[in-house]
């Protein structure tokens, strides 16, 4: 009878059986509102609701692997649980739910393995993941199993330079497998075998994804032209391609191509890492003159996941203070500011009164001294240290007195007369002066 549970069961059946998902998942949802503590409709209406994307599929599976009355639905849906939590990139929480799938290191579990392997894998634990992989033997035709020995072996090349890594990713691909298609065109990006390119080219163009950006970068780069690739996958995150931007972040990163990462923050189509938003704010302080608080962020994303990149920004920056060039300036306000910093932080106190003190010697003029004999050249350096020839030369009662030199807003000389009044006359006058006044006495 209708809303009996024989009828909503057959009526779950029945809308099935024509791949009606979401009349499954009301039928089912009545049916366990009757039989709540049937463990297997709770199953039943978890996998529907997981076909048809319905917000009820976890805590069905929930109910069902909370259920003690059957192990074999209780394991089927923890598996289905995990497999949900490694989906969204949440391994921590999958790794709990395999936790409570019953497991013996005496009894093979190639279907625990696999998402065993899939958690290491995206902890970084490669060499956990390979070791769990290696149990996976019976499971040699699915999708997900090709995919993760690709990644391994993609991380432990073998002597074929990386055809057995495509190859898997290929077959994976076909297989429609999530993620498989990214990792394919980070092999293909990767390889320099023309032939493996060419055989991977034509499987993408006979399912007509050649033209899409992330697989013209990764053709591109496999040529060799990377300005193209970027060009690709920058056009497709403009148009809001979530691959392209992936990849265009993950080349980013591999290139330390700050400019990429302007862009992706500009178009606001991917969420940069904070290590990374670290990096783009002390480039930002450090355009407008911000030294130190460029230095300040650049420190804190040493301690992130963009260390590496960071370091090597900081040891740039820090580069810049004294160029290589005479011409330019040295920072030595920012070289002795990040000195006093130093010796605060080591608790080096007695070090900060000599950095003091070279911040007020640099306020002091410095004074250095031309000594020579007569004719020997004196007066010629300091007409070839002003750029004109200013003062006399040869062997002449001037050439005997002292000469100051010191910067002034405008070119002058003043001549000192003992017992009269000094006289200010442009260069080119000085000499002209000065024998005016030895004529005159």
């Amino acid at each position: 009878m209708p809303g009996s549970p024989v009828g909503l069961a057959l009526w779950a059946d029945a809308a099935e059986a024509c791949g009606l998902h979401d009349e499954v998942v009301e039928a089912l949802s009545q049916l366990v509102e009757q039989l709540p503590w049937r463990q297997e409709v709770w199953l039943r209406l978890g996998q529907a609701a997981l076909r048809s994307g319905s917000a009820r599929a976890r805590m069905a599976l929930e109910r069902a692997a909370a259920g003690t009355d059957d192990p074999s639905v209780a394991r089927q849906a923890l598996l289905l649980l995990a497999d949900q939590d490694i989906a969204a990139d949440d391994s921590a929480r999958a790794a709990r739910w395999l936790d409570r799938v019953p497991y013996h290191p005496s009894q093979t579990d190639p279907e625990l393995a696999l998402r065993r392997a899939e958690c290491f894998w995206a902890e970084g634990k490669g060499a956990e993941a390979r070791s769990w992989a290696e149990r996976t033997e019976p499971l040699i035709e699915g999708g997900r199993i090709r995919l993760l020995r690709a990644r391994l072996a993609h991380r432990w090349p073998t002597q074929s330079q990386g055809a057995d890594a495509i190859s898997l990713a290929l077959g994976a691909v076909l297989l429609e497998t999530p993620g498989a298609e990214e990792l394919l065109a980070q092999l293909v990006a990767e390889c320099r075998d023309a032939a493996l390119v060419d055989r991977v080219r034509r499987v993408m163009a006979e399912l007509q994804r050649v033209a899409e950006p992330q697989w013209q970068a990764a053709f591109a780069l496999a040529e060799g032209r990377r300005d193209d690739a970027r060009a690709a996958l920058l056009e497709g995150a403009s148009q809001g391609d979530a691959a392209a931007a992936r990849s265009l972040l993950t080349l980013a990163r591999q290139w330390r191509d700050l400019d990429a990462l302007r862009q992706l923050t500009d178009l606001n189509v991917t969420d940069l890492p904070p290590g990374l938003r670290l990096l783009l704010d002390a480039t930002e302080l450090h355009d407008e003159g911000d030294g130190a608080g460029a230095m300040a962020k650049l420190e804190e994303a040493c301690q992130g996941e963009a260390k590496d990149w960071a370091r090597q920004l900081l040891s740039e920056l820090v580069a810049a203070w004294i160029p290589d060039s005479d011409a330019e300036p040295a920072a030595w306000s920012d070289v002795l500011g990040e000195l006093r910093n130093a010796a605060t932080t080591l608790d080096r106190l007695e070090l900060i009164g000599p950095i003091e003190a070279l911040a007020v010697e640099r306020q002091r003029p410095l004074f250095v001294a031309v000594l020579g004999e007569f004719n020997a050249g004196k007066s010629t350096l300091l007409n070839a240290l002003l750029g004109t020839d200013v003062a006399p030369t040869g062997i002449r009662p001037t050439t005997a007195s002292l000469h100051w030199v010191a910067w002034a807003p405008d070119p002058f000389a003043r001549v000192v007369v003992r017992g009269g009044s000094d006289r200010v006359v442009p260069h080119d006058e000085l000499k002209q002066t000065l024998e005016q006044l030895y004529d005159a006495g």
